[in-house]
């Protein structure tokens, strides 16, 4: 995969519809501030032309859609837009249901609908053991991210994406959290009494979950830094994402909730380990890196430290696991008592509750042993048959590069956060596609030569 591409569009023109695509994200986010019913809007004219674009447009547009709705999920969600809380990751799979209809399916087909399915016979024991509609509600919480997944990786990995188209999508994923960023920066400055106490902040995250907040901050910071290592920003933009992924960075550190920022520098150390190989690449890396890491260390975390009254140096060198290992403890014993089909998706939950721990799973590989048992630990395996296969399929350094970082921000988030957004799906399917699009199209055979008419052909 080249770092550069042709985008049918004068350079300063391409550059200049980014820009404003991404900055309008601000006005939007006031907008949805302001106005409640324009996150409902929001919500439903983007699933409604991603519809469009998925059955009309060029495939690769599609790609652009999902990334958009994977970013803009919690932007919906924190304003509050009426629709139903799984409302991103099922828009995601209608989209690519509907662009799915258009796709000759060669690749990773078998794996990502057998993972699918094994999750799927202990659903049984849900509906016996939850009553009403609960059953179904829990059923889809826990179930909707491995459907999305299932369909990233179907529908990405039978897409070819130039960098150009790449590049695009990047941005699409990142304008959506551009506007979670400034509704969190306008709660934090707009704020009466703010006060810090070494915990995860809700007025900060723009009164919303921390935890969420703060991923899609950080793979904001992600992506942008991606675009400046790997050399595949538009040249007028460099300085912009710096700006961008420093900002994004400074305001998930804001946040309180530590995971953003782990997954993302997991991810980007996960590129860097590819990228410092290449001489094209290696230079820049230094260079932005070096700055990057010098604004940070006597700038930004300074004056974040200031105004958090020292709780934020406090907060980032704790090292304690806020309670994750305890549930993860739970799902195994869980698991060693229910190993051939597990308890059910969302059953777990029930009787941690009567245990006093009154919270959802939050890691998934130890979420599938306990309520899916012996398969959900086969549907694991088969996660991670895709993901080596994604990379070692991947043929550029540069594209390898990505995928790395992407299936690290992958595992890490799901360690952290279990499946409780479509990013996830989106950045593993995604990969799929850079993997795909790195290897070279096969050459067409070349036309047979007709011999002359007086020898005759045996």
């Amino acid at each position: 995969m080249k770092p550069t591409a042709n985008t049918g569009l004068p350079a300063k023109t391409y550059t200049l519809a980014i820009a404003a695509f991404v900055v309008g994200h601000i006005v939007l986010a006031w907008g949805m501030r302001s106005l409640p019913f324009v996150a409902t809007a929001h919500a439903l004219l983007c699933v409604a032309a991603g519809v469009l674009v998925a059955a009309r447009r060029p495939l690769y547009q599609t790609a652009y859609v999902a990334g958009y709705i994977a970013g803009a999920e919690v932007l919906w969600r924190m304003n509050r837009a009426g629709v139903f809380w799984e409302y991103g990751k099922y828009a995601v799979c209608v989209v690519l249901i509907v662009a799915l209809t258009r796709v000759q399916l060669r690749r990773n087909v078998g794996l990502a609908l057998g993972y699918l399915a094994l999750l799927l016979p202990s659903v049984i024991l849900t509906v016996l053991a939850v009553e009403g509609d609960l059953a179904r509600q829990v059923i889809s919480f826990n179930l909707s991210g491995p459907l999305s997944l299932a369909l990233c990786v179907v529908f990405f990995s039978n897409l070819r994406l130039s960098s150009q188209q790449l590049v695009t999508t990047f941005f699409a994923t990142i304008a959506p959290i551009v506007a979670i960023a400034a509704i969190s920066y306008f709660s934090t400055v707009s704020a009466a009494d703010l006060a810090f106490n070494g915990q995860s902040n809700a007025i900060t995250s723009g009164g919303f979950g921390p935890n969420q907040v703060s991923a899609m901050l950080g793979l904001g910071m992600l992506l942008a830094f991606l675009m400046l290592f790997g050399r595949m920003h538009p040249p007028a933009m460099r300085w912009p994402l710096i700006v961008l992924g420093v900002v994004l960075g400074a305001q998930c550190a804001l946040t309180f909730s530590r995971g953003g920022l782990v997954v993302a520098l997991g991810g980007l150390l996960a590129a860097m380990f590819y990228l410092v190989r290449s001489s094209r690449t290696r230079i820049t890396l230094f260079l932005v890196a070096t700055l990057v890491t010098a604004v940070a260390n006597y700038v930004v975390i300074p004056r974040l430290d200031n105004f958090t009254q020292g709780k934020l140096v406090e907060r980032y060198t704790n090292t304690r696991v806020s309670n994750r290992d305890t549930l993860a403890r739970a799902d195994l014993e869980i698991f060693a008592d229910n190993i051939a089909l597990g308890v059910g998706p969302g059953v777990a939950s029930t009787i941690r509750n009567e245990n006093g721990d009154r919270v959802a799973a939050h890691t998934e590989f130890t979420r599938s042993l306990a309520e899916h048992g012996l398969l959900g630990a086969l549907a694991m395996i088969l996660l991670g048959v895709l993901g080596f296969r994604t990379i070692v399929q991947t043929r550029s350094l540069l594209a390898r590069a990505l995928v790395a970082s992407m299936l690290v921000w992958f595992v890490l988030f799901l360690l952290i956060n279990a499946m409780r957004i479509a990013a996830p799906s989106f950045l593993f399917g995604l990969a799929c596609s850079i993997a795909y699009s790195s290897v070279p199209r096969p050459r067409p055979p070349a036309p047979a030569t007709l011999a002359p008419a007086s020898v005759p052909i045996h």
